[in-house]
């Protein structure tokens, strides 16, 4: 064979051979082709939803009935915040629809709940002002029961004749069981006991008020008894004046017992029935049966620590010391915390005294003392500090925010920080307390909700300035991640044809071609990693705010470190304070100048603090699709779509080898459907970005109007607090005083105790030696008479002799 025949030859088999590769790498190439194409399509296809989400987002909004019943879903769910605000926006935007009664009503129950008494009693006032029309007839009665209630709990009493001529004209089905017993309330009230007793006595017994109105009946009988209305009494009638005939009131109250309770409340109120049984009992003398009635109370009742206290009473009437001081012991035991506690020590403490437990009693009077001295001293030291009653209702006021803030934390030990929290009740509960505290607790929350609400407002301006700005939309937010994620899909896409890539390449290429395959497969790994579903989205937000809060646990820890530097600070302040501190006056002033000069450092700190908040609250207004991972992301895409053309396109002209040209022109094609598809996706999240911007301006106008609003009503109740510091300053300093007496009185009694349990001492001491005298000189006595008796016998012997 010729040399010419030989190569001819051995080329053949190279392209015979090479055919076989060629053909495998072309089926290879194609399926990659095909499912890249189909997925391009599928892309197009799911494309075409963002438009609609845009177009959707525009012309959406929810009806009148649709914010109803997420109003109502709020408040059943007890979002009363979120509730008020929602159905709030029915109110002052639609008016003149067939909801507005609905929604006054749902806002006024929303407040009910939350203890906003005030503005709950506007709404229902609403109501029953409107009640003729057709609309708010049928929550008519449902208002003026609230009403009445409400005019009850507050101690506004003035506007009760109102309510019960309006009361008059309801009629048909509207009364029912709590219409009937809102009415008899409000008769007691008045001192009307017949109207109130006939009222009370009209609610059905399978009605949920049957026990209160049992219990109403009670009382009006109590009452009629007493002649007239005077304030019961727990002590013994006096000697020889007749007890009162408490029998039909027994009955009343003994009623209310056989009915069946399946409420909390009705055990409540069959709990208070047997205490008005007991006291009534007790009252009458007869403290046997008055014992039997403070038994039928279960350990589980409200009213325990109330009725083991009235029981000790009992049993000490009867003699039974015994049985009072294991009364008094479980007290202490069970509900240590009760207001009951401090009296109940010191009765302990007698009953024990006067049983010749004189070790035990001296214990239990020291105590009392230990306890509630350092009650006494921060009581006092608070009346002291603050002469202004200005100052002292703003102390108040102060101490109340502190207070909600701890229960809203679940923080127990703050509690106690400013003032004890059995003083603070005490006060409350004094003369005309319930009416001034209430203006205390009033002014306090109403400066909770302004700070709360000019927080969300710089929230809100923070998140409108931001980048991130569509997080304010969940609708936009979630079109734009479908965009985001339809984009990140291409570039996957362009991933499958560039693994295909490196089936159909040589391993010899051409040297041009060498950079952009050598960055294209850097970037693979990036886009592999790109986000395309929406768990991913998800995983990459938590991520994002994890990372935030770590920063921010370390901002809560240095906060925690600085909080103790204060304290000790504080602490050493205390003892250069004090007289007899034993420092020398160089060394006084300098540790004084030293500490003032740490105070100012501690400030320094807190506000840097505070400005490091903002920073991570501004930071984390900014995790989402514009974050630094998702411009990364968007870098990458640019530069894989740039170099992977560049390199198809080098392919296509043979510097990658024989085998990928016809690979590489298919693929062109492809990367050009893919390009304009990306460049369609791109200008929907333009349009989502615009659409996002309009939306912005439309709630930065709401924004700015709602703060004048808020402006607007901090200066309201700037007035209204000016208003009330003299008079209720005045109010709740003379009932701290009071408690500071009760504190004072109790330690009081406590040291009585001590000097009495002294006095039993010496006096059991004294008698022990009278007895020890007694006895030595009956034993002198004894031996006397025997001396006399020997001496007698003796002289009688010495006679016989």
């Amino acid at each position: 064979m010729s040399f010419r025949a030989t190569v001819a030859a051995s080329a053949f088999g190279i392209v015979y051979a090479g055919a076989g590769l060629t053909n495998a790498a072309f089926a290879s190439g194609a399926d990659t082709g095909r499912g890249v194409s189909a997925e391009l399509k599928k892309i197009e296809r799911e494309a075409r939803s963002i438009q609609s989400i845009v177009d959707q987002a525009r012309e959406v909004t929810l009806s009148v009935d649709q914010r109803l019943a997420n109003g109502e879903l709020l408040y059943r769910d007890g979002d009363y915040a979120r509730a008020a605000a929602t159905l709030s926006e029915i109110i002052e935007k639609y008016p003149d629809t067939p909801s507005l009664a609905d929604a006054v009503w749902l806002r006024a129950e929303t407040y009910y709940a939350a203890e906003q008494y005030l503005s709950a009693r506007r709404d229902y006032q609403t109501i029953v002002t409107r009640g003729g029309d057709a609309l708010f007839r049928p929550y008519l009665s449902k208002s003026l029961v609230r009403l009445v209630d409400l005019s009850l709990r507050t101690g506004h009493l003035e506007g009760l004749n109102d309510l019960i001529e309006k009361v008059k004209l309801v009629s048909g089905s509207q009364i029912d069981g709590a219409f009937l017993y809102a009415k008899g309330r409000a008769l007691f009230a008045l001192g009307d006991l017949l109207g109130a007793a006939e009222a009370f006595s009209l609610v059905p017994k399978e009605n949920s008020f049957a026990h209160q109105a049992g219990y109403y009946i009670g009382l009006v009988s109590m009452k009629q008894s007493r002649g007239g209305g005077s304030k019961k009494s727990s002590s013994a009638p006096a000697p020889g004046t007749p007890p009162p005939d408490f029998s039909n009131a027994i009955a009343a109250f003994q009623r209310v017992t056989t009915l069946p309770a399946t409420t909390a409340d009705a055990r409540h109120v069959v709990d208070l029935s047997w205490l008005a049984v007991a006291r009534l009992r007790y009252e009458a003398g007869q403290y046997t049966e008055a014992a039997e009635a403070y038994a039928k109370l279960n350990r589980d009742s409200p009213e325990f620590d109330t009725m083991l206290f009235e029981l000790a009473w009992v049993y000490v009437r009867l003699g039974d010391t015994q049985r009072a001081e294991r009364s008094l012991e479980v007290l202490s035991v069970t509900d240590p915390s009760s207001p009951y506690a401090g009296d109940g020590a010191l009765l302990r403490g007698d009953l024990l005294l006067r049983g010749g437990s004189f070790d035990s009693a001296l214990s239990m009077y020291e105590s009392v003392r230990g306890q509630y001295d350092p009650l006494r001293a921060k009581v006092d030291a608070f009346l002291s500090g603050t002469p202004d009653p200005a100052v002292f209702y703003a102390k108040l006021v102060d101490h109340a925010q502190v207070l909600a803030q701890a229960r809203a934390e679940g923080n127990t030990k703050l509690t106690g920080s400013i003032l004890p929290p059995v003083a603070f009740k005490w006060a409350q509960e004094a003369e005309d307390g319930p009416m001034a505290f209430g203006i205390v607790e009033e002014i306090a929350q109403c400066k909770t909700l302004l700070e709360n609400s000019r927080h969300l407002d710089e929230k809100l301006t923070m998140q409108m300035a931001s980048a991130n700005r569509v997080r304010l939309f969940p609708a936009l937010l979630m079109a734009e991640e479908r965009a985001i994620s339809l984009i990140n899909r291409i570039s996957r896409t362009r991933l499958e044809l560039a693994r295909a890539l490196d089936d159909e390449e040589a391993d010899h290429v051409a040297a041009d071609i060498i950079a952009p395959r050598d960055a294209r497969r850097f970037l693979m790994g990036v886009i592999q990693e790109i986000p395309t579903e929406a768990k991913d989205f998800i995983e990459r937000d938590e991520a994002g705010a994890r990372q935030w809060n770590d920063v921010s646990q370390g901002i809560a820890q240095r906060r925690l470190e600085l909080e103790q530097l204060q304290t000790k600070v504080d602490a050493i302040a205390r003892l250069l304070g004090e007289e007899n501190n034993h420092l020398k006056p160089d060394v006084q002033a300098r540790m004084e100048t030293e500490l003032a000069a740490h105070q100012e450092e501690l400030k320094g700190y807190r506000q840097q603090l505070a400005v490091l908040r903002k920073d991570i609250e501004f930071g984390k207004s900014q995790v989402g699709l514009t974050d630094l991972r998702f411009q990364h992301d968007a870098a990458a895409r640019r530069q894989f779509t740039e170099v992977l053309t560049q390199e198809m396109e080098l392919a296509a002209k043979g510097h990658a080898g024989p085998y990928a040209p016809g690979y590489a022109k298919m693929s062109l094609k492809l990367l050009a459907s893919a390009a304009a598809l990306e460049a369609s996706l791109f200008d929907s999240f333009k349009g989502l970005e615009a659409h996002v911007a309009e939306r912005t301006a439309e709630l930065r106008t709401k924004v700015e109007a709602e703060r004048v609003s808020l402006e607007a009503y901090g200066a309201q109740l700037n007035s209204v607090d000016n208003d009330a510091r003299d008079v209720v300053g005045r109010v709740a300093r003379r009932n701290f005083g009071f408690v500071s007496n009760r504190l004072r009185g109790i330690v009081l009694r406590a040291d009585v105790g001590i000097a009495a349990h002294a006095w039993e001492v010496r006096e059991e001491e004294l008698a022990r030696v009278r007895n020890l005298q007694a006895e030595r000189a009956r034993e002198e006595q004894l031996l006397d008479q025997e001396m006399r008796e020997v001496l007698d016998d003796a002289g009688e012997s010495v006679g016989a002799k």
